[in-house]
């Protein structure tokens, strides 16, 4: 279960199945905001980019010790769920439009 303020989307913890709670600190985009800039959005208006921030399937729920900075799946991947976090990442990259390099897209 995932509880959140829908407010201001910060995570207050999660339980996954098979484990303890686990405490999380907040949330990562799936996809950096620094990366989507760079790949289309600074050419959008303000609401397109409000709405890739807020997206929930953008948003990942994540501990303070996790440091992904603006990488994409071609230089970064979780230590668990990989198939699972590319597969979202494409998923907001289609959804947007965005335009990846040649490497990112061989990766994905």
């Amino acid at each position: 279960m995932l509880r959140a303020d829908s407010k201001n989307l910060n995570v207050r913890f999660a339980t996954i199945p098979c484990t303890k709670s686990l405490f999380l600190e907040g949330t990562k985009h799936v996809v950096p905001l620094a990366w989507v800039w760079d790949r289309g959005a600074r050419e959008w208006l303000g609401q397109k980019r409000r709405s890739i921030a807020n997206d929930p399937v953008n948003l990942l729920p994540v501990k303070a010790s996790l440091s992904k900075g603006a990488k994409g799946p071609d230089e970064w991947l979780p230590p668990l769920g990989e198939c699972g976090y590319v597969a979202r990442f494409v998923r907001v990259v289609k959804s947007y439009y965005l335009q990846p390099t040649a490497p990112e897209l061989a990766c994905l």
